[in-house]
């Protein structure tokens, strides 16, 4: 089962504290370049590859 990755923002360091991984960072949620205006700052707390 996979857990639940919360919404994140690119440009807080500290959005993914607290988490049960201890490497959680917030990853972009959209590929480069392909974000819509307004969301370039959205992503998803997980592990970097």
């Amino acid at each position: 089962m996979l857990g639940f990755a919360p919404y994140c923002d690119l440009t807080d360091m500290a959005a993914c504290q607290g988490l049960s991984l201890d490497e959680a960072a917030c990853i972009p949620f959209f590929r480069p370049g392909e974000a819509p205006k307004g969301l370039e700052h959205v992503g998803v707390c997980g592990v970097a590859p």
